[in-house]
């Protein structure tokens, strides 16, 4: 054992010491050949990049990427033929690292294992007449699959460094802070497609498909270590149930992003489980949060789905597609505040297809509602709010309750019930919140059954109690409402023109029959 061990330290020491000579060697190359690196560097980069590329000093490094010899350079830009008019350098890299295979070297060879950029920024830029920075890239037929498999990529690794995409033309605004980003690339075997395994550490700072409707995640953190896959041909990126960490939640994220569209194309969705409402609503725009900051869900959404779908360039916004699910929760609403709810959710900003990707096409759909409101039970199979400008509501609404619940509606003291049940199957659209100018509509019935309540002003007791109110529009109707007094029976029939008004506390337009 004690051999085994000798002889590992003294291989150990050996691979160590060989390693050196060959950095070492390596270092006395490149110190001897700087020039000749430099014209390396931009001749290789000219075959496939347009525009000027400067750099300010250029030096071999030893330990930066030990055991592998680097050329350190400094002030590195990346520039097109049209940067006087724009002036945002393509890429601007303060130090720069190409690290160097070592047994290539030795042969006389320059090939680049690793590139590393530190405090680099990167700004693609579009103009609003649809030029880009990024024409330094030369257009090249694909090339073949043979000579596709023999190319060399090196991996790459950016460490604070800053990322922006600013298309005028469009009024994209895109831009990320990187902490890091280690992207190790490898040949796919049987494909013309890059298998890239990737580290990222990323903080978004803006990420604005429409000025006017403000940023989506911005200011949150993104990290996660995941693969993707690159086809060079195609120019299509994509990734499928990798991790990612949002703001310290956990997603299971798809993406697929077509880079060699004008503008870029993309699709990408995202899954999590027991997330806070106040959380999901800040990674929406401002003007989606607006309207959803109304509502409150108490403790955490059992299911999230979202998805983003930006593969129509006719819509500035990418079409937005948001499913919930939420068990026995408390809710707050413009309306009311709800109990022990559960419903499954939707949202979406295009609910007419082909109308845009606006505010006014939005809608929000809840299916399978069973909640409380005020000690009453309710169900519905559909509430819709469409609208986030001026928001309509149409819901069904069924419930079946002891009588003594609507005691909470007669704060004022005038009734309370003692006994009975109530039966409610009522349909309701119209706004709401309170300025919106659109007409209020409920139809359907309420149910009264072995009813007792005392009328408490003259302390009147009525009993045995049962009748149907019905609502058509903005009226209501009683229809043989019978109550016995103990010793008189009574029966009413009547109507309410305009009862809105009552509610609304505006009596002017109320007509009591």
């Amino acid at each position: 054992m004690r051999k085994l061990f000798k002889y590992s330290l003294i291989f150990l020491a050996v691979l160590t010491a060989l390693l050196g000579v060959l950095s070492l060697g390596g270092w006395f190359y490149l110190n001897r050949h700087k020039a000749e690196i430099i014209r390396y560097v931009k001749t290789e980069s000219a075959k496939s990049l347009n525009g000027d590329l400067s750099i300010g000093d250029i030096s071999a490094s030893r330990f930066h990427t030990f055991p592998q010899v680097s050329v350190a350079m400094d002030d590195v830009r990346r520039r097109d033929s049209l940067w006087v008019r724009h002036h945002h350098d393509l890429l601007y890299a303060r130090k720069a690292y190409a690290s160097l295979d070592i047994f290539q070297l030795v042969t006389g060879h320059l090939r680049l294992s690793k590139i590393i950029l530190e405090n680099a920024a990167i700004y693609i830029y579009t103009d609003s007449t649809g030029y880009s920075n990024t024409s330094v890239f030369r257009k090249k037929p694909a090339p073949q699959k043979e000579t596709l498999q023999q190319k060399h990529y090196p991996n790459v690794e950016l460490r604070n460094a800053s990322l922006v995409v600013e298309k005028k033309d469009k009024h994209k605004f895109f831009s990320f802070d990187i902490s890091r980003l280690l992207c190790k690339i490898k040949m796919a075997e049987d494909q013309p497609a890059l298998d890239m395994d990737i580290n990222l550490s990323v903080r978004v700072k803006s990420l604005i498909f429409n000025p006017e409707k403000g940023s989506f995640i911005e200011g949150k953190t993104v990290q996660g270590k995941f693969k993707a896959r690159f086809n060079p041909h195609s120019k299509i990126l994509q990734f499928d149930q990798i991790k990612l960490n949002i703001d310290n939640q956990v997603f299971k994220a798809g993406g697929k992003f077509f880079l060699a569209e004008v503008p870029a194309l993309f699709t990408l969705s995202l899954e999590t489980e027991n997330l806070e409402y106040k959380k999901a609503v800040s990674f929406l725009s401002k003007n989606i949060r607006t309207k959803l900051n109304l509502y409150d869900i108490s403790g955490e959404i059992s299911t999230v789905k979202c998805s983003l779908d930006q593969t129509d360039s006719g819509f500035r916004t990418p079409l937005i597609r948001l499913y919930v699910n939420v068990k026995n929760k408390s809710i707050h609403t413009p309306l009311a505040d709800l109990g022990k709810t559960s419903f499954t959710g939707f949202f979406t900003n295009e609910s007419v297809k082909g109308s845009g990707h606006e505010d006014e096409n939005s809608l929000l759909r809840f299916t399978a509602v069973d909640g409380n409101w005020q000690d009453i039970p309710f169900h519905s199979d559909s509430m819709n709010i469409r609208n986030l400008i001026q928001p309509i509501m149409s819901c069904n609404i069924k419930s079946g309750f002891r009588l003594e619940a609507l005691n909470n509606f007669f704060a004022d003291g005038t009734i309370a019930f003692t006994r009975g049940n109530g039966k409610a199957d009522l349909r309701y659209r119209g706004p709401i919140t309170e300025a919106a100018d659109i007409s209020k509509n409920l139809n359907g019935i309420f149910l009264l059954d072995s009813a007792e309540f005392t009328y408490l002003p003259r302390n009147f007791n009525l009993f045995n109690g049962k009748g149907k109110i019905r609502f058509s529009g903005a009226d209501m109707f009683i229809d043989d409402l019978y109550v016995n007094t103990g010793g008189t029976d009574l029966l009413m029939n009547g109507s309410m023109k305009n009862l809105f008004s009552l509610m609304d506390k505006n009596d002017k337009e109320l007509d009591l029959d």
